[in-house]
């Protein structure tokens, strides 16, 4: 294996290169919540993660080496051989489901760390904070398969989709209800009763499009966390895609008639842009129209323009702006952005991953 890859230089799948940069810890903000992760694990019979790495060059983070013991056998297959429908970024890993047979797997370092038969039709992951380590994935039969956080128990029943969030996560169940759950010790979740797929849950905060125009984000006390009109439209235009952040909803906003009920956030809401929007106020992150994008705990994210043949394929801000390796081509079809690691899913099924500025 080479040493740590550098801005310019992808982790890819599929290509044999570096291990993925590990990053500095998070805000001063999340130290009351680390905390208060100490004794979540000890009340759940675990232990709060150690640093990414440190079991050696694997890259697990995930918080189930027990699960990986107890896959079917050790498994030899080469990542490069491998093409994902779906994918989620990890601290210094990312997770997906494959597209020949569905299973879920994980890659740091071009080294498989771990392999679940499935059949999975979604994922999702958090582990962006020292001592929150959560990996959610739905079967084929709606049944949740959760690891991590001290074995934090999932609810039973039939699913379509799960989202994991910063101490928390939801899953929508066949029947259009929403489920939540957190540690006890933690306690919030929430007061919303449906969604609809594509929804996203984080630390204080729900984000859900509504329809082709509409999107709500709210905070756990239903405060509405987007300038709308009260029922999830935009006036000046649309929302594109939501994503809820700590604290806050971000949202790819298109703007077609700049709307002047919503001075307060200044030139934010007229023009095309990804922004993030809480009881504070808004902040732009990016401007430009873009179909998908990401964040992470830190509003530190990445998007994908829905031109990708004309223009560069992928733009990032935060600790990932001037990160995107060079000579990175598209077509995407999916961002995924954690606190240290950037990835995109080339419409090929094949990942690229880069690590956030150090």
């Amino acid at each position: 294996m080479s040493g740590h890859c550098s801005a310019g230089e992808a982790f890819v799948a599929n290509e044999r290169r570096g291990r993925p940069h590990r990053p500095s810890w998070p805000p001063w903000w999340f130290v009351a919540a680390l905390l208060a992760s100490s004794a979540v694990a000890l009340a759940c019979g675990g232990k709060a993660s150690s640093d990414a790495g440190a079991s050696g060059n694997t890259g697990n983070t995930s918080g189930d080496d027990e699960d990986d013991e107890d896959d079917e056998g050790e498994d030899t297959t080469d990542p490069s051989e491998l093409t994902f429908s779906r994918i989620v970024a990890g601290r210094d890993h990312f997770c997906g489901i494959t597209q020949s047979d569905q299973r879920l797997v994980c890659v740091a370092d071009d080294e498989i760390v771990h392999d679940e038969s499935g059949p999975f039709v979604a994922l999702d992951m958090n582990n962006d904070v020292p001592g929150w380590d959560y990996r959610c994935a739905v079967k084929e039969n709606g049944e949740l398969a959760c690891s991590g956080a001290g074995d934090l128990p999932a609810p039973s029943g039939e699913f379509v989709e799960v989202s994991v969030g910063f101490f928390n996560a939801c899953a929508l169940r066949t029947t259009g209800e929403l489920e939540c759950w957190v540690p006890e010790s933690i306690g919030g979740s929430p007061s919303v009763e449906s969604a609809a797929p594509g929804f996203s849950v984080d630390q204080w905060s729900f984000c859900s499009k509504r329809g082709p125009l509409e999107a709500s984000c709210i905070g756990f006390d239903g405060t509405e966390l987007l300038p709308t009109d009260g029922s999830g439209h935009f006036l000046g235009g649309y929302f594109v895609s939501v994503k809820a952040a700590p604290l806050a909803g971000c949202a790819a906003i298109a703007v077609s008639v700049p709307d002047q009920e919503y001075e307060d956030f200044g030139e934010i809401l007229n023009k095309d842009n990804i922004a993030c929007f809480s009881a504070s106020g808004g902040r732009s992150k990016l401007d430009g129209l873009f179909s998908a994008f990401d964040v992470n705990v830190n509003e530190d994210g990445c998007a994908i323009h829905p031109d990708q043949g004309s223009i560069a394929p992928v733009a990032c801000w935060g600790a990932f702006e001037g990160s995107v390796p060079s000579g990175l081509t598209g077509p995407f079809t999916q961002v995924s952005v954690s606190a240290g690691l950037a990835c995109v899913l080339h419409a090929t099924g094949t990942v690229s991953c880069w690590p956030a500025r150090t």
